[in-house]
């Protein structure tokens, strides 16, 4: 899934220990929901570029930095995913 490729790139980028998050059940729900929102916003735009780590960093880009603390240790699943979704969305209107 390119959304883990790309998720543990910006992980590593920002100092944030990957690997021994993924296996939290939480924090690995929290990234495949809100990896779905990732892969409707690519398919809408560019859906040859679905399989691409680059462009999933893009969109990841904008939420998990200084986000990654805060999932990692959330025991609120829906809240969290909530959160990153209205971080993505944010940016993603066009008016």
């Amino acid at each position: 899934m390119p959304s883990f490729f790309a998720a543990n790139d910006i992980a590593t980028e920002n100092n944030f220990n990957f690997e021994s998050s993924i296996t939290k059940a939480t924090f690995f729900k929290i990234l495949v929901s809100h990896s779905r929102a990732i892969i409707s916003i690519i398919s809408d735009n560019n859906p040859d570029d679905l399989d691409k780590i680059s462009e999933h960093k893009k969109y990841l880009r904008r939420t998990l930095p200084g986000s990654f603390s805060e999932i990692s240790n959330s025991k609120t699943y829906l809240k969290s995913v909530e959160f990153l979704d209205r971080k993505l969305l944010r940016r993603n209107v066009t008016i």
